[in-house]
């Protein structure tokens, strides 16, 4: 794809696609989200619905294709390995690394072989007469195959746990882009607590069972000296949300002992919460963000703060571990907030809701593709 017009309408190609898979105009194979809700443990429902929300937001561009030069004459190689904790996680770098030029291989997760080679077809069935420039495939850890993909790339986009991506980089030296372990959070106004944004947020904890890096897993709330009546109202909407459009998974024996162990302690603090009976979600208040309640699958810390920069004083620690934040103010503060939390590092800063939505070209992790790939 070395003309830019054929480039952009490759591109286009593929927006229409998740467009219309947005809009229900196409729909993901019964057959398809049951093997995925088989392999990785989320309701046929939930993914349903999050592969959706990602859609609606693939289908969307924040910068025009020729501020990352679309022109370019690239022929360079790429790699991405692909984690399996959500579907689709080599999508959008795959795609939008495709329309620049490069010839793209995804290593595709275990969990997670499915989803892409489907996209694949679709798309090839729409723009037959442009061979696609993404192949996708699993390969075992150890497989030579993997190695020769890996071997012979220019360019290595590792996604997965922090510890994946340091072994990457120290067999592939620099040309390996790492994206490792990063978490969203939600800030809010105490008066914001509107179902609009109570089903929003619900959205950007319940989808995917919590275990993407878009995710959110702490509602700073701020101006609010009564924070019990957020986790009244959360719980509210979450039951409503699983009940009518998730659908509730059940609780591994693992998960039943960490949280009963969690609630224990909560008690000896004399922190206020609401567990859910059947431990689909566990929501408890907090007087400061807490390291040691990232634990994921529903559980979610209500932290009070007087403004936006009591929230990022107590993130520090985890800075360079921030990914999305969701954000319900009214103007201008929100604006103000939204520039704050951009300076501070967070790379998607959206109203609730829209956390597993961000564009195609979303700087994930603060790295701009494809420009990223195209420094050396």
């Amino acid at each position: 794809m070395n003309d830019p017009r054929t480039r952009l309408a490759y591109l286009d190609s593929w927006r229409d696609l998740f467009r219309e898979m947005a809009e229900s105009q196409v729909a993901l194979p019964s057959s398809l989200i049951d093997t995925l809700s088989e392999a990785t443990g989320i309701p046929a429902q939930n993914l349903r619905a999050g592969i959706g929300v990602m859609c609606c937001g693939w289908a969307q561009l924040r910068r025009s294709p020729f501020m990352w030069n679309i022109t370019l004459d690239a022929s360079c190689r790429v790699t991405i390995v692909a984690a399996g904790n959500i579907p689709g996680v080599a999508v959008a770098p795959a795609v939008m690394l495709a329309a620049a030029g490069c010839v793209v291989q995804v290593k595709l997760a275990a969990a997670d072989r499915w989803l892409l080679p489907w996209l694949l077809e679709q798309h090839q069935s729409r723009s037959p007469e442009t061979p696609d420039a993404i192949h996708a495939a699993y390969h075992p850890p150890d497989s030579p195959e993997l190695h020769r993909w890996l071997t012979e790339a220019d360019r290595v986009l590792a996604f997965g746990s922090d510890e994946t991506v340091a072994t990457l980089k120290q067999q592939y030296g620099q040309k390996v882009i790492g994206f490792g372990h990063k978490f969203s959070v939600a800030l809010v106004d105490a008066s914001q607590a509107t179902d609009t944004v109570l089903r929003g947020l619900a959205y950007d904890v319940l989808l995917f069972r919590q275990a993407g890096c878009l995710s959110a897993q702490a509602v700073f709330v701020v101006g609010d000296d009564a924070p019990r009546r957020w986790l009244d109202a959360l719980s509210a909407m979450f039951d409503r949300v699983l009940d009518e459009e998730f659908g509730r998974p059940p609780a591994s024996d693992k998960q039943a002992m960490q949280w009963s162990t969690t609630r224990d302690v909560l008690d000896l603090s004399g922190a206020e919460y609401l567990m859910a009976d059947d431990r689909s979600y566990f929501l408890a208040v907090q007087p400061q963000f807490n390291e040691d309640l990232l634990l994921g699958n529903g559980f979610v810390q209500i932290i009070p703060v007087t403004d936006v920069t009591g929230m990022l004083r107590q993130l520090e620690p985890r800075r360079g571990q921030l990914q999305g934040c969701a954000l319900a103010m009214e103007e201008p503060m929100a604006s103000l907030a939204a520039q704050e939390l951009g300076r501070f590092g967070f790379s998607h800063v959206c109203p609730p809701g829209e956390l597993q939505a961000p564009p195609l070209d979303w700087p994930n992790g603060g790295a701009l593709l494809p420009e990223a790939v195209f420094q050396w």
